[in-house]
């Protein structure tokens, strides 16, 4: 795949269905961001496609919050890769 791997990239195989859904999101945010610039306006149902298109990331890049000493989810901040949240599943 790649001649000369960038140091610290890791592949991952993801389904096809992942990838369908990868694609699927991938265009609806060309679309928000063409329509955004188009129109420096944005639509509420841009917003919709928005937040899906970072709940298909999490899944498929299994990104997690971090958490918190009691246990609870520091979910307003950057989150991160599962083996590094402090989630235990």
């Amino acid at each position: 795949m790649y001649r000369n791997k960038p140091e610290g990239l890791h592949t991952m195989k993801i389904t096809k269905e992942q990838r369908n859904n990868l694609l699927r999101i991938h265009n609806k945010l060309r679309e928000a961001v063409n329509y955004i610039d188009d129109c420096r306006d944005i639509s509420v149902s841009h917003l919709r496609d928005l937040d899906e298109a970072i709940c298909v990331l999490h899944t498929v890049g299994d990104f997690r919050p971090k958490k918190e000493e009691d246990g609870g989810s520091r979910w307003y901040e950057g989150w991160v890769f599962r083996e590094d949240s402090g989630h235990d599943d």
